[in-house]
């Protein structure tokens, strides 16, 4: 809703705002009775990887992003039945898909510029002392894992995005809490990092889908100075890098990220919260090893493709 808002100069955010309420509503409803058949289960998992997929155009959606990521890995672990009887079997194949297709057109040796992966790895390891919780310690160490592997293929770093996202669905229901409060600035701090190169390194293991959706480049833009914004001063100088980025790049290429990263389109007055309506995701708790499941940055290229294709019908 926020490029469409964007590109139809109207303002569509409240009915959107509310009608995901109601989505979010209506799924922890469901999600309080056990699963008893495969459309159930497909039903379950298609809303809230849609909730996910408009968290992550949504620009003060950073943590509602990562609840929907999480409820994503849960819901597909501990509420669905046989996995490969469900109409999402074909997700798994995805990774391979991309990385081959990558990896056809000669993307792998693709390293764009040493000297940010460099720049970047730096302010990572300036973190390190802030890091005290489990999640925090494992987080930057996948991170430091990712940026390692890009120094020599961009493509497969991408794959390894995934590693850090499932991390908050393993993650215990205290855990994930500690580290998505809005005040906890070392998560934030890590966050803020990871978003960026995120946002890098997609843009070249998925060209073509990344292009049909630039608006995604002004959210990054936006959370990470949301949490510019909101740092003391004692943790300031630990954001300079991917603010720095963001400005210089995103900026450059027209995206206006003002104070409290203020986007492109009209902010309504009061805007109502659905960071409420996943209650029912904490009492499934976390998930462990099990069966293959779509790991969740192959649940956001899905649909960033599904969005893809809709925008070349309507074209």
């Amino acid at each position: 809703m926020a490029q469409l808002s964007h590109e139809q100069r109207q303002d569509f955010t409240s009915p959107a705002l509310a009608h995901r309420v109601r989505a979010i509503n209506a799924l922890n409803s469901t999600l309080s009775t056990p699963c008893t058949n495969h459309a159930d289960g497909d039903a379950r998992f298609v809303t809230i990887m849609i909730l996910t997929f408009q968290a992550s155009y949504m620009s003060e959606g950073m943590h509602e992003f990562l609840s929907t990521i999480r409820g994503c890995i849960i819901v597909s672990a501990s509420t669905m039945l046989a996995y490969n009887e469900s109409a999402f079997r074909s997700f798994l194949g995805h990774q391979q898909q991309v990385a081959a297709q990558a990896l056809g057109g000669g993307q792998s040796s693709v390293v764009r510029d040493t000297s940010i992966l460099s720049a970047a790895l730096d302010s990572v390891a300036a973190l390190r002392p802030l890091c005290k919780s489990v999640l925090d310690v494992k987080f930057i160490a996948a991170m430091e894992g990712i940026f390692d592997t890009a120094k020599n293929s961009y493509v497969q770093a991408f794959g390894q995005i995934s590693s850090c996202y499932n991390l908050l669905g393993e993650a215990s229901s205290s855990d994930f809490d500690s580290f998505n409060r809005s005040d906890n600035h070392t998560s934030r701090l890590l966050l803020a990092h990871f978003f960026v190169i995120d946002h890098e390194l997609s843009g070249v293991a998925m060209q073509s889908a990344e292009r049909s959706v630039p608006f995604r480049r002004t959210i990054v833009a936006a959370w990470v100075r949301q949490v510019a914004d909101k740092l003391p001063p004692t943790h300031c100088h630990h954001i300079a890098w991917p603010l720095k980025f963001v400005e210089a790049k995103y900026e450059a290429q027209g995206v206006n990220i003002g104070a409290e990263g203020a986007v492109e389109i009209k902010r309504p007055p009061e805007r109502p919260t659905a960071l409420q309506g996943l209650q029912s995701l904490s009492v499934l708790g976390s998930v462990g090893p099990t069966e293959p499941r779509p790991t969740a940055y192959l649940i956001r290229s899905h649909a960033d493709w599904i969005g893809r294709g809709r925008r070349q019908n309507l074209a």
